[in-house]
């Protein structure tokens, strides 16, 4: 596997991504093999993932290891980058629209 575990417990699985590795398999089927196919190969058990990186980007990925835990776990992150998200202009421009102010 290309990427180092850092963290296992009976929720999760946190690994480090090296930069240029695949999160989820991609567009084409001659891509490279992803993390969450070689880990899912090598536990013998499937995996959900929680959040992705970009392929070229370096960093800490976490796969949760049952159904609820993803639940849970993305509701984690929502909470926590919910209000980034929010602040965003998509947002101000839904909330234009809400009260019938058009589009830019």
């Amino acid at each position: 596997m290309d990427a180092p575990l850092l963290y296992e417990d009976a929720d999760l699985i946190a690994v480090a991504k090296p930069a240029g590795a695949l999160v989820i398999p991609g567009r084409t089927a001659d891509g490279p093999v992803a993390l969450r196919q070689q880990l899912e190969a090598a536990r013998g058990a499937p995996l959900w993932v929680v959040h992705r990186i970009d392929q070229d980007t370096s960093g800490v990925v976490v796969f949760a290891k049952t159904a609820a835990a993803h639940r849970a776990l993305c509701a984690a992150f929502d909470g926590c980058l919910g209000r980034a998200r929010r602040a965003g202009p998509r947002h101000r421009q839904a909330r234009r629209r809400d009260r019938g102010v058009p589009r830019r």
